[in-house]
């Protein structure tokens, strides 16, 4: 592993976000590491059209095998639980639901998934949220999580060759509202904080304004902001349909 955590990757720590402070030497690394990954992967399927299906399987393969990793890991700390456990946080069920474009071109799973992945995803990679971590290998499954998520998108657009609708922004924010509705209730039944809902997330992030439920409110906007941003990058790089 680049990164050097001193200890066995499996045991225990208190603390585990200060395995990788925020923009320190270990979390630069993972993040070039990703970058790399991220380029370097795409480039192949680029480069070797004819193995773009060998290439897709095998990120399928890597994507769920780090998430059998990643909950076997917590078993670790201590027993899985409803309220914990359940992949129902966005980055979670965004990346069962990318690992969908590997095999077959679908229009509304993309531009969701895009959305949530660069807005989400890339958010977690940069300001992380290393608390339900145990230990050393529960980080870096945190960030081989996100870091997939953003490689199976960029494969999607730059393989694929998707491109997102005209206010597909907008479509993506109401499908993410929706979500909401049964994850509060089993938030409340449970006890969870999934999707943060019920509380926001111990994350130095500047666009988490005011407490419960305010922050919710205040994100919304700022994600609606942030996701037409992102619609207008792809404008401009030739990356979007017209009506």
């Amino acid at each position: 592993m680049i990164v050097n955590f001193h200890d066995s990757i499996l045991t225990v720590v208190s603390n585990p976000g200060t395995l990788v402070p925020l923009f320190g030497k270990n979390h630069l690394y993972i993040l070039a590491f990703w970058s790399l990954i991220c380029i370097a992967i795409p480039l192949m399927g680029l480069s070797f059209k004819p193995y773009h299906k060998h290439i897709s399987i095998l990120i399928f393969i890597f994507t769920i095998f780090q998430e059998i990793v990643d909950h076997w890991n917590r078993t670790i700390g201590a027993p899985l639980s409803l309220a914990a456990d359940l992949p129902l946080h966005v980055c979670q069920y965004t990346l069962y639901l990318s690992t969908i474009l590997l095999f077959k071109k679908n229009q509304n799973i993309f531009e969701f998934c895009f959305y949530m992945t660069f807005s989400g995803g890339l958010q977690a990679m940069l300001t992380p949220d290393l608390n339900n971590s145990v230990n050393a290998l529960g980080v870096i499954t945190f960030f081989s999580h996100h870091g997939m998520m953003i490689l199976i998108l960029i494969w999607a657009i730059a393989v694929n060759k998707m491109k997102l609708r005209p206010l597909s922004y907008i479509k993506s924010m109401v499908y993410l509202n929706l979500i909401a509705i049964p994850v509060s209730t089993i938030n409340y039944f449970t006890g969870g904080n999934y999707m943060y809902l019920a509380k926001k997330p111990p994350v130095d992030n500047p666009f988490l304004i005011g407490e419960h439920p305010f922050y919710i409110i205040g994100l919304e906007a700022v994600s609606l902001v942030y996701c037409f941003g992102l619609f207008l990058i792809m404008k401009l790089m030739g990356k979007t349909k017209r009506i």
